[in-house]
C-alpha cells in the first residue's frame, strides 16, 4: 500500500483520496481515450482494482482547494472507454465524479468494468470549475454548489440545472446510438446524486440509475416522471461515511418509495467511509450487467 501522506502534504482530493494499486497504476490515463487495450485485457482478466480511500477532514478543506492535483487542467476533458470494435457498441454508462475530482477519479475502475462488458461504453465527463461555498468561494470541478455537510436536502444547489444540461447533452449523444433504455447514469458522491437527479426526471426510461455514496438533491422540487417509475435503481452507501451520512441517503431511498420508483436497491457496507471498497465495486458490476446485458 502506498505510504499515507506526511502532514501537511497537499490533499489530491476534495473528500476522498483513491490510490490505484499497482495493477492500476501501470495503466496510463490517456489510454482511456483509446478504449480498453489488449495489455489491459490481460493484466485484469478475472480480476477487479482495489481502492484505498484516505478520507480528507473538513478542516483541510480550503487547503485542499488551493493545492489541485497536478493533472487538472489535463483533466477537464470527457475520457471515453470504448469497446475495440465499434460494431460492438450496444449500451452505454455515463459516470460522473465527486466534488473536487476530475473524469480520471473514476477511469481505472471503469476500465475493467469495461473489460468485463465489451459492448458498453463508459463516458466520463469532468465537471466545471466554479466557487463552492463550503470550501470559503474557492474554485473547483463541482456539478453544482454545496453549502454545507448537513441539511443536504434543503440545499438550493446553486448550478444544477447548467450541470443537468450538460449530462442531458452527453446522453442525448449516448441514445441516439443505442437508445435511452440501454443507458445508465451514475456517479460517485456528487455525481450519484447528479445521476438521480437527472435520471428520474427524464421522459424517458433509462437502463438504470447508479447512486454510490450520494442522495437526491432538492428533491422538494423534483417530479419524478411515469417513465422513471421503471427505471432500475441503485443506491450504495458506507455506514460510516462522515460526509454524507448514511441517513441522507435512506431518506432518498424512502422518497423513491413513496413516490412508486419500483426498481430499487439499496446496498449498505457497515466498514465504508465516504469511498469505495471492492465489495461495493463488486456488487455494482454484477449490477450494471444485469440492467446492460
Amino acid at each position: 500500500r502506498p505510504p499515507p501522506p506526511a502532514p501537511g502534504a497537499p490533499t489530491p482530493s476534495l473528500f476522498v483520496a483513491m490510490w490505484r494499486r499497482a495493477l492500476c497504476a501501470a495503466v496510463p490515463v490517456a489510454a482511456a481515450k483509446r478504449g480498453p487495450t489488449h495489455a489491459w485485457a490481460a493484466a485484469t482478466r478475472g480480476r477487479r482494482p482495489g481502492w484505498r480511500p484516505v478520507p480528507a477532514c473538513s478542516r483541510q478543506l480550503a487547503h485542499a482547494a488551493t493545492t489541485p492535483r497536478v493533472d487538472v487542467d489535463q483533466d477537464r476533458r470527457i475520457i471515453e472507454i470504448s469497446p475495440e470494435a465499434p460494431s460492438a457498441h450496444s449500451a452505454s454508462c455515463i459516470f460522473m465524479h465527486g466534488l473536487g475530482d476530475t473524469a480520471s477519479g473514476f477511469a481505472g475502475v471503469c476500465h475493467a468494468w469495461a473489460m468485463e462488458m465489451p459492448h458498453v461504453r463508459f463516458v466520463l465527463p469532468t465537471a466545471p470549475v466554479s466557487p463552492v461555498t463550503l470550501n470559503a468561494g474557492m474554485r473547483m470541478p463541482s456539478w453544482y454548489d454545496v453549502v454545507g455537510l448537513d441539511d443536504r436536502l434543503l440545499e438550493s444547489c446553486e448550478g444544477i440545472e447548467a450541470s443537468r444540461d450538460t449530462i442531458l447533452e452527453l446522453l442525448a449523444k449516448e441514445a441516439a446510438a443505442v437508445g435511452h433504455d440501454r443507458c445508465v447514469l451514475a456517479g460517485f458522491s456528487q455525481g450519484g446524486a447528479m445521476a438521480l437527479f437527472v435520471g428520474l426526471q427524464l421522459p424517458q426510461r433509462l437502463a438504470g440509475v447508479l447512486s454510490l455514496s450520494a442522495y437526491l438533491p432538492t428533491p422538494g422540487t423534483v417530479s419524478i416522471s411515469q417513465e422513471a417509475l421503471a427505471t432500475p435503481v441503485l443506491q450504495c452507501h458506507g455506514e460510516a461515511d462522515s460526509m454524507v451520512a448514511i441517513s441522507t441517503a435512506r431518506a432518498t431511498e424512502q422518497f423513491l418509495e413513496a413516490h412508486g420508483v419500483q426498481n430499487r436497491g439499496f446496498k449498505a457496507y457497515s466498514d465504508l467511509a465516504h469511498a469505495v471498497h471492492d465489495e461495493e465495486l463488486e456488487d455494482v458490476a454484477d449490477w450494471l450487467a444485469c440492467v446492460l446485458p
